[in-house]
């Protein structure tokens, strides 16, 4: 079994939300030419696709670029084709291009990246040219969500920091195992059966089922900056 978020379900969680929340109907993926950013960009697009959403570009670039001035020029050129750009890279990545659109007097392209995001060095070096970018988490410990909170009350109460995702996760396998335990299971191919057939558990990593693949499903955690901060938005 495996809970952690998988490129798979994190690409297609944010081309539904994408899609069906934003309200994004055409949208260009830069992504960095490699095997981690390819395979999010194809997971993505088959996504955004599925739901009748068009990729208007699909624009690689080299891992090592540092410059987005001309990329940004490329997506551009001839008029802007799509309302949204979505980045799967680092936050540095996401800071240079959110910066290189507010340069270029595109800051009404909506940004969305994936998790990589997630971390205070993007608000702080991003500043003003990030405002309204949308990403995925893999935990927010200000949740909108009852159960994440008592969790990270009482986790700060007992170690003295926040939680981070790791914490979640070993949280929810150690209850979901104690608990079929207690079922009194005999056997591994038992406690295989009832891992299976778990439905809308209320994880604080936001696990909600186990497939039959053994991978954890999850809902996953959407932000957006405002006004400097970030919000949860799913």
């Amino acid at each position: 079994f495996r809970n952690s978020l998988t490129n798979f379900a994190e690409a297609k969680s944010l081309a539904h939300f994408s899609y069906q929340t934003l309200g994004i109907r055409s949208l260009a993926i830069v992504f960095p030419n490699e095997p981690k950013g390819i395979e999010l960009k194809n997971y993505f697009s088959q996504g955004f696709q599925e739901w009748g959403g068009q990729i208007a570009i699909s624009y690689p670039y080299s891992p090592d670029t540092v410059d987005f001035s001309k990329i940004v020029a490329d997506l551009t050129a001839g008029g802007l084709s799509f309302q949204a750009l979505f980045v799967p890279d680092s936050y540095q990545v996401g800071v240079m291009i959110a910066s290189q659109l507010a340069f270029s007097d595109l800051t009404r392209i909506q940004l969305i990246g994936t998790s990589l995001w997630d971390s205070p060095a993007f608000l702080q070096y991003g500043g003003a040219s990030v405002e309204g970018a949308v990403f995925s988490s893999e935990f927010h410990p200000n949740s909108i969500l009852p159960q994440i909170n008592r969790f990270v009350t009482a986790y700060q109460n007992q170690f003295g920091r926040l939680p981070n995702a790791m914490a979640t996760r070993s949280y929810d396998i150690a209850n979901i195992l104690l608990g079929v335990m207690r079922d009194g299971v005999r056997n591994r191919e038992e406690v295989k059966e009832k891992i299976l057939q778990i439905r809308n558990y209320p994880g604080v990593s936001r696990l909600t089922a186990i497939a039959a693949t053994g991978d954890a499903l999850q809902n996953l955690t959407i932000l957006r900056v405002e006004g400097g901060q970030l919000i949860q938005l799913q």
